[in-house]
C-alpha cells in the first residue's frame, strides 16, 4: 500500500518536475497544450499523471508511470486506467 509520504516527498516532486518539463507542454490525455506560467493548482495548469493510477498498483515515483497533464484532465479520469475510459469520457479538447 502507498504511503502519502511517497506522493509527497523529495523523490516525487523532482520526478513530477522532471515528467512536467519532458512533456513538451502537451497534456498527455486531451493533447492540448499546458500552461506551463499556471500553477498545478488551476485546471489548465500541469499536473502528474500517472499512468497507472497509483490506487490501482501503480508506483508513485516510477519515471515510468509518471506523465503530464492538465489538472482538469487529472481529476476527469480519477482512478481509471486509460483503457477503460470511453471516447464520451475522455476530457474535452477544447476548453
Amino acid at each position: 500500500m502507498t504511503r502519502r509520504r511517497d506522493l509527497t516527498g523529495d523523490a516525487y516532486r523532482k520526478r513530477r518536475a522532471l515528467a512536467i518539463a519532458n512533456s513538451g507542454g502537451i497534456c498527455c490525455l486531451c493533447g492540448e497544450p499546458m500552461r506551463l506560467d499556471l500553477p498545478g493548482t488551476h485546471p489548465l495548469g500541469p499536473t502528474a499523471e500517472h499512468l497507472i493510477p497509483v490506487a490501482r498498483g501503480g508506483h508513485p515515483t516510477d519515471p515510468r508511470n509518471l506523465s503530464a497533464s492538465h489538472q482538469r484532465c487529472n481529476s476527469a479520469r480519477q482512478d481509471r486506467l486509460l483503457s477503460e475510459m470511453r471516447m464520451a469520457e475522455r476530457p474535452s479538447r477544447t476548453w
